[in-house]
């Protein structure tokens, strides 16, 4: 048990790293367009949003961080995905 709470916590400051060192490659404009593409409403992309904040609540910040999303946008987006 000790184990698997390590690896998640090295991958949890993994993916903040990653978050916060890559440059972002993608908009937040390209990725609501994917989005769009594939046929999401505005209330399907915040039940996306809701799912990776339960589920993977560091990879989330990371992802929104890779974005180029400002901070107080990205605490904002995470507490209304609760």
């Amino acid at each position: 048990m000790a184990v698997t709470s390590r690896v998640g916590a090295d991958q949890s400051s993994k993916i903040k790293e990653i978050g916060n060192e890559m440059k972002a490659t993608v908009t937040v404009e390209e990725w609501v367009a994917l989005f769009r593409e594939v046929g999401l409403s505005d209330a399907q992309m915040e039940s996306w949003h809701a799912k990776f904040e339960a589920r993977h609540p560091e990879a989330h910040e990371g992802f929104l961080r890779w974005l180029g999303v400002p901070s107080e946008k990205i605490a904002a987006i995470r507490a209304k995905s609760r």
